[in-house]
């Protein structure tokens, strides 16, 4: 049975035009003027970025020129007994992390108490692998360590602070509780211990509460990097082109396509400069007001933020060109994955007059089997508007870009006739058709049957004009994406996702060891542990996490740990421990986890290490 897809187009005369850029960042706009929204990321006016450490480097030294801070707290009580904290911003702390052992940074010679709470911002999120802190090490000043104190930490970013890191920072879990009745005995503290699992964490604060009534002094406090970062992300508010209906085009950063550098990005447009909307309960009823009366409102009338139902909805670039149909306002979002990743541009180009007033598109069915040959039916329709000026219009290829595999274009009919057309393969997945004939807008209807096999569920299925236009530095390739809507009665639809079949299928899939037993002994034979597999059913990414364990079950390594959508990965282990040692010969345990919304799935297997 074939499936119906409905494109409905309405095409406009595209004039000769310059292709015109909206731009952020160096030679644009400010990146902090048009923020709405950044998270484990540095941003300035002209850039975004994640700091780079390297591994075993420690970063202490580097906190204030990197925009952290650090500062004490300590208990005061007023005159009516009441107790509140009162910030301590001393130079003399600076000294714990000015890489100098030979200094010291001493409460009591400060006119400070001895309990107080130490806050360390390290000015961007990092992975730990290491805190150690430790008094001047002379035979005069090693006794004068920390007996008792909480070392804590988190990961969370000043935008989700509204008060004060100290108000919310570093409580449980405890990196290390050194109580009373359990005191430290040590000079240069250690975390982890011996026995404590060796996992590197994301960081971002990390606090000292000490708890000692002795004199104390702490020359250094030095944080140690894993090399990794967790990925940032940044919203910029809608940007509008203001007196044009835009065709979106390329999106560059740095002057170059975004493949070439660690980053996701993702843009949506709407007629407006809302893409969310805020409600208020009155009642029975819903009343929309601005976001500001929203956030002020009186806790309990606030309705759940919707989007806007007149913006398109999130979509990723294709092949370097926005998605996003043709409206004034878009707004994009970029997460950057990698540490050492920066941004210093971000440059939208369009031009004014888009190929097609209104472009929808359907599919059906919209569930099938999963792996399973389905034929298809595209049917498209083009009309030109009534206002067009009987200027010649049309475009002569259609995109349909899916990971889907297409097996074959069966046929292709235009008004009911067999069309001359070649068909080509896009490198990113799907198919170009390019007629022989310009396809003349003015009430054509065009058919395209094919097969295909969808392996992932929620496969979109994106389909695009695309035309050679005139522009004042000569002819450039004009494209316009279709959205999705229910663009014919006679079909369910409304949608531009195929899911899978509801029989059961499992999130991981073509799991493969390349051997159960490998030998990391520097001979180029045999060097690492090899597991490669597949994650299927995901309608978004989904936590991800690969780890080698020992018999007793204690972590060993974390070999991967972050968000990754449907597709095929492949995951390495070099034989090292979290140290950078080579693990003794034995048997190990490897841990693979999905943790989707809906449902959590683990494996578990063997892997032998011999010398």
């Amino acid at each position: 049975m074939n499936a119906l897809f409905v494109f409905f187009l309405l095409a406009l005369p595209i004039a000769a035009e310059a292709v015109e850029s909206l731009v952020v960042g160096s030679g644009g706009r400010s990146f902090e003027q048009v923020r709405e929204s950044s998270n484990r990321i540095s941003v300035s006016a002209d850039s975004l970025w994640i700091w780079q450490a390297e591994r075993g480097e420690n970063i202490a030294p580097l906190v204030l020129e990197r925009g952290g801070r650090i500062f004490a707290v300590a208990e005061k009580v007023d005159a009516q007994g009441f107790a509140y904290p009162n910030l301590l911003s001393r130079p003399s702390l600076a000294r714990m992390l000015d890489g100098d052992a030979g200094t010291a940074f001493d409460p009591a010679a400060d006119g400070m108490p001895r309990q107080i709470d130490v806050y360390i911002d390290l000015g961007a999120h990092y992975g730990v692998e290491q805190i150690r802190f430790f008094p001047r090490l002379d035979a005069g000043h090693r006794d004068r360590y920390l007996q008792a104190f909480q070392l804590g930490s988190d990961g969370l970013d000043p935008s989700e602070i509204e008060t004060d890191i100290f108000d919310v920072c570093c409580g449980s879990p405890t990196l290390i509780n050194a109580h009373i009745n359990a005191p430290n005995n040590q000079s240069i503290v250690l975390w982890p211990h011996p026995n404590q699992p060796h996992d590197p964490r994301p960081m971002r604060h990390v606090r000292l509460r000490t708890l000692s009534e002795r004199d104390w002094e702490i020359a250094e406090f030095e944080v140690i990097a894993d090399g990794s970062a967790p990925p940032g992300a940044y919203l910029s508010v809608p940007l509008e082109v203001r007196n044009a209906r835009p065709v979106w085009g390329r999106l560059l950063i740095n002057g170059q396509p975004p493949e070439t550098l660690p980053v996701i990005v993702q843009t949506r447009s709407g007629p407006d400069l809302a893409p969310v909307q805020y409600f208020l309960e009155r009642g029975a009823d819903l009343v929309l007001v601005s976001k500001s009366d929203w956030a002020t409102a009186i806790p309990g009338i606030q309705a759940p933020p919707r989007d806007n139902p007149l913006w398109s909805r999130w979509e990723s670039l294709n092949d370097g060109q926005v998605s996003s149909p043709p409206q004034p306002v878009i707004q994009f979002r970029i997460q950057l994955l990698q540490p050492g990743t920066r941004i210093d541009q971000v440059s939208i180009e369009y031009t004014s007059r888009p190929l097609a007033q209104e472009l929808a598109a359907e599919i059906n069915p919209r569930s099938v089997a999963p792996g399973r040959e389905t034929p298809f039916a595209i049917d498209l329709r083009a009309r030109r508007l009534v206002d067009s000026g009987g200027v010649d219009s049309g475009f002569r290829y259609v995109e349909i870009q899916t990971q889907a595999e297409i097996v074959a274009i069966d046929s292709v009919f235009v008004q009911d006739r067999p069309a001359f057309y070649s068909a080509e393969s896009l490198p990113s997945g799907g198919v170009s058709l390019r007629f022989a004939e310009r396809i003349d807008p003015q009430g054509s209807f065009i058919q395209v049957f094919f097969r295909a096999r969808v392996f992932v569920d929620g496969t979109d299925f994106r389909v695009r004009a695309r035309d050679r236009r005139p522009t004042g530095a000569g002819d450039e390739d004009a494209y316009q994406t279709a959205v999705a809507a229910d663009v014919d009665p006679r079909t369910p639809g409304g949608t531009l996702r195929v899911r899978l079949a509801t029989e059961r299928v499992e999130l991981l899939d073509d799991v493969r060891l390349r051997s159960a037993v490998f030998t990391p002994n520097g001979d180029g034979r045999g060097e690492y542990f090899v597991l490669t597999y597949s994650v299927l059913r995901l309608t978004q990414s989904a936590s991800v996490s690969f780890g080698i364990y020992d018999l007793a079950g204690r972590l060993v390594r974390r070999g991967y740990a972050s968000d990754d959508p449907s597709g095929s990965y492949l995951r390495v282990w070099d034989g090292l421990d979290f140290s950078g040692r080579l693990v003794p010969p034995g048997t190990y345990l490897y841990g693979l986890e999905v943790d989707a919304d809906a449902k959590k799935t683990t494996l578990h297997g063997v892997v032998n290490v011999v010398y």
